[in-house]
Parts: C-alpha cells; structure tokens; sequence
C-alpha cells in the first residue's frame, strides 16, 4: 500500500488531480487498486458549521477527528488488498497550518499521538501544488473557499512549511497552462509509485 496526500493551498489544482486520479492511473499502473479520501473541509461546511458558528480551533479540531476516522477505515481496507495505492485530498497535517504548531502538538497529543512524528509517517509522500494565488488564475469558485489573495497566499506559505516536514515532499509549481501543471503533478505521482520499492511494496 502507498498512500499520497495531495495538498496545497487553496485553488492549488487539488481537486481537479483527485478527479483524474481514476482516469490516468489504471492504464499506468493495471491491476492496483485506487482508493481515494476526499477533503474533509468540503464535508464539514457543506453540513453548514463554518467560523461564523463555532471557533477555527474547533472546527479544526472536529475535521482532525472526521479526517483521523476516515483514514483509519480506508486504510484499513486497502491494507487487505496488495499494491493499493490510496490518496488523500489533504491530510492530518494539514491541519496544522490553519491553527499553528503549538495547537497542533496540543490537538494530536490530545487525541493519543505522541509527537508530529507519528502524524507524518502515516503517509508515505505528500505532493504539494502550489496555491494559484501566488500567480494566476486565484478566484472563489469553490463555495468553501473564503480566503482572499492575500490570505491564500499567508496559507499557501504555512501549508508549504508544514508539508516540508515530510521527507518525501514534492512540489507543483504553478505554470502559464494549468494543463502543463497536470502533467508535472502526474509526473511526480508516478515517479513516487514507481519508486516505492520494496519498503512501499508492504501491505
């Protein structure tokens, strides 16, 4: 099993990655099976809690919580079936950037981990795409997304940081042609699958 967080900060090409994951993947890689994880945030506001009802550190605190359970169920599953490959839309260590390390270390302990140690290795890459709002294109079209410019980008910044604890970090850049993104995004995807060897063979 391999399992991928793809993050980011906001309108990063994320979800249009997540989309074409079933697309591009079973021709490349035949006969492994793809589990995807969507983003928590989108479920959780989509239920109508947002910042305007409850405090950020508790709503980051219960996506840490919705998050942690579907991780724990879809990895247990794809456990059971050899060369999954999983990826998630964003990840527990996310979570980090939106409320800052001291919070962080405080939420996770809370929740039985013992340091972000243990919060990285239960992921074997993490593929970063850099936030729009650095370049071009930046807008909020997705309903959940309320940063402006300026926000997005702080965000990008504190994702970006919190990311680069992984040792096996790998960054999108932004390019002229979104189009030319996908590719990179892909390329980095499949040389991390490919790459895997034995050590990721594991179930």
């Amino acid at each position: 099993m391999i399992k991928i967080c793809i993050s980011g900060g906001a309108c990063g090409g994320k979800s249009a990655i997540m989309g074409m994951l079933r697309e591009r993947l079973p021709a490349r890689f035949p006969g492994r099976r793809i589990f995807t994880i969507p983003e928590t945030a989108t479920e959780l506001m989509g239920t109508g809690i947002d910042r305007s009802v409850v405090s950020n550190l508790r709503i980051e605190s219960i996506m840490f919580d919705l998050q942690l359970e579907k991780e724990r169920q879809i990895f247990a599953v794809a456990a059971e079936i050899p060369g999954s490959l999983v990826f998630l839309d964003r990840c527990l260590l996310d979570i980090m950037a939106y409320i800052g390390s001291e919070a962080y270390g405080e939420l996770i302990r809370s929740r039985g981990f013992g340091a972000v140690g243990e919060i990285i290795a239960r992921y074997d890459a993490i593929l970063h795409l850099v936030s729009s709002a650095l370049g071009e294109g930046y807008n909020l079209d997705n309903p959940q997304r309320f940063e402006d410019r300026d926000e997005a980008r702080a965000l990008e910044a504190r994702t970006l940081a919190a990311n680069r604890l992984h040792p096996c970090l790998r960054v999108v850049g932004n390019r002229p042609d979104f189009g030319e993104k996908v590719e990179r995004a892909f390329a980095e995807i499949e040389d991390i699958i490919e790459g895997a060897g034995d050590r990721w063979a594991r179930p």
